[in-house]
């Protein structure tokens, strides 16, 4: 049985930068409106990461350097989640696909080889086009040329999720890795 494993990676794979970062500068309420205002056009390409600490360190008052500081100190990679991943791909198909600026995934994940983790990988800022919309998950799974009996979303967005059923794809809302092994049925040997 061939399957295809989809995972999302800010709040699946590598804790959440952005809305923390919103947040501990501005609180909650101030975060849940600033970050779709300069995520929105950076999530479809239309700023680079670069371009978006500009925009922010413009907009806010705040320095370049001490914008970059304070994300890299929320960068924090479940290990074990990469792990699993990478045994995961032994046997299964294994695609990242992810809602963030160009550049983004790649300063997140210095030092670890993506390839060795995802046969694919599809960052909507690079691609034009961002999760909910349907087409970016077809584009992830049509880049496989294989047949998938089963594929899985994992995600943790439901907003990210709704729907997906309806084109072939199992949603399943991730909270944890233990949770997330039960929910695609897997079984340690």
């Amino acid at each position: 049985m061939k399957k295809l494993f989809i995972f999302d990676c800010f709040g699946v794979i590598c804790g959440e930068i952005a809305p923390i970062w919103f947040a501990n500068r501005y609180g909650e309420e101030k975060a849940a409106e600033l970050k779709p205002k300069y995520f929105k056009g950076a999530d479809l390409g239309e700023k680079t990461l670069a371009e978006l600490f500009y925009v922010l360190s413009k907009d806010l008052g705040i320095d370049i350097k001490d914008i970059v500081r304070e994300w890299q100190d929320l960068i924090i990679i479940d290990k074990d989640m990469m792990n699993f991943i990478e045994h995961l791909k032994k046997t299964e198909s294994v695609a990242l696909l992810s809602n963030a600026p160009e550049g983004l995934i790649e300063w997140v994940f210095d030092g670890y080889e993506m390839k060795k983790y995802f046969d694919r990988v599809f960052i909507s800022g690079e691609c034009k086009i961002a999760k909910p919309d349907k087409n970016f998950y077809r584009m992830c799974v049509d880049s496989f040329d294989d047949k998938f009996d089963k594929i899985y979303m994992i995600d943790d967005n439901i907003s990210n999720l709704n729907g997906l059923d309806e084109i072939g794809i199992t949603p399943i809302l991730y909270t944890d890795l233990p949770k997330m092994k039960k929910d695609i049925g897997y079984n340690a040997e």
